[in-house]
């Protein structure tokens, strides 16, 4: 019999509620790197940097400050060419950073196969990854070409210059020694390593300003954006008024790194915050959860926001994944679904997500949902003798 992890949230809390205020200064001038134990672990300089380079001796990752903004682009995919690359043509690839994982950074992001790293190829014969791509930087400082000729032993070789080859320069960079952090950083306007990372477990949160698409999968729209990213913690996103208490399915949660993002908060004259929307977020080792309910953003004016922060104590069972005492059904639907408990008097509650409740039911053991509402999510909550949950519905 297949089981899954569920864990009960008991909502006492180990800790009393806290309010963080965070300062990233006017334009966001700094990134916010936070800690759960801690608080504030660093605040560098958020545009003292154009590259970043992976710690790990194995990936090759090279990610781009696309907040400063710096974008990179795909140019020639032969060294053969670099002295005759001296624009930036209208054919160009643009490549973009992951905004759902630190792994995959703009030049790592079009490989393909095991051998193919993006910017490069992996050479079994030397065990070094060998590149082949150039590449145009368009950053506040100008343009330039770049070319990463290899990575070998935790040691990055690339050239550098100008677009009319000027300037030209090799450099290295050895991650090896910076082991205890996900990057170190470079900067093209001094051609400087620049440490101003925290060690990986020193934080939790990255609050600082990036590229994002808005429109996902529909449609490519990037804007700059600002907002938090975690360091792969497990976050779930809840949409729900207070009132409402999930029990969480432990694959409700994901270590996208973006979850929490940037839509927290509304333009409309001003910031206000999404109501009904929380955050539970697991600390690196997975034995804390938290709660963080976002409560003001001033904008770029000022860079400063607050969020209310709660350590929640928890539970961790099993549940039968075939168990049969609640079926909701068919989801999605098209606003005619079913919901079946097993001998039971419940009461469902139909929720928006700005939290206003639009239907209710009494019912014994079965209740047929006729739900004359526009096509979208819509959350459900089943109260019984032994039951409190919260499902998603959707009408398509």
């Amino acid at each position: 019999m297949k089981l899954i992890l569920i864990f009960f949230v008991l909502f006492n809390y180990a800790n009393s509620q806290q309010i963080v205020g965070i300062g990233m200064g006017p334009s966001y001038q700094y990134d916010i790197f936070y800690s759960f134990d801690s608080g504030i672990t660093a605040y560098p300089e958020r545009n003292n940097w154009h590259l970043a380079f992976s710690t790990d001796l194995s990936s090759g990752n090279i990610r781009i400050n696309s907040g400063a903004p710096v974008s990179l682009y795909e140019v020639g995919q032969s060294f053969d060419s670099w002295s005759q690359i001296e624009s930036l043509n209208q054919n160009a690839v643009q490549l973009r950073n992951s905004n759902t994982d630190w792994n995959i950074g703009a030049f790592v992001s079009n490989s393909s196969v095991n051998s193919d790293f993006g910017w490069g190829n992996y050479n079994e014969l030397n065990g070094f990854i060998e590149g082949n791509k150039i590449y145009v930087i368009d950053s506040p400082i100008g343009q330039k070409k770049i070319r990463i000729n290899s990575f070998f032993s935790g040691v990055f070789d690339f050239t550098i210059s100008n677009l009319d080859g000027s300037s030209e320069e090799t450099i290295l960079v050895d991650v090896s020694q910076y082991q205890g952090k996900r990057f170190i950083y470079f900067s093209l306007e001094n051609n400087q390593v620049i440490d101003r990372e925290p060690p990986k477990e020193d934080w939790d949160l990255l609050f600082t300003r990036y590229e994002e698409n808005l429109y996902y999968d529909q449609s490519d729209f990037y804007y700059y954006v600002s907002g938090v990213k975690s360091n792969g913690n497990l976050t779930y996103q809840f949409d729900a008024p207070d009132d409402v208490d999930p029990i969480l399915d432990i694959s409700n949660f994901i270590s996208e790194i973006n979850t929490i993002g940037y839509d927290w908060k509304e333009y409309s004259g001003s910031f206000v915050m999404v109501p009904n929307r929380s955050y539970f977020i697991f600390n690196q080792n997975e034995d804390t959860l938290y709660k963080i309910v976002f409560e003001s953003f001033s904008g770029q004016s000022t860079g400063n926001l607050e969020f209310s922060i709660e350590e929640i104590e928890y539970n961790y069972s099993y549940l039968d994944e075939n168990i049969d005492d609640v079926m909701i059904y068919p989801n999605p639907n098209n606003g005619n679904f079913n919901i079946s408990i097993t001998n039971e008097f419940f009461s469902a509650f139909i929720y928006d997500l700005n939290g206003q409740i639009i239907s209710t039911y009494e019912c014994e053991s079965e209740c047929k949902i006729d739900l004359n509402k526009s096509k979208g999510v819509y959350l459900l909550k089943i109260e019984a003798n032994s039951i409190n949950i919260i499902k998603k519905i959707i009408i398509d």
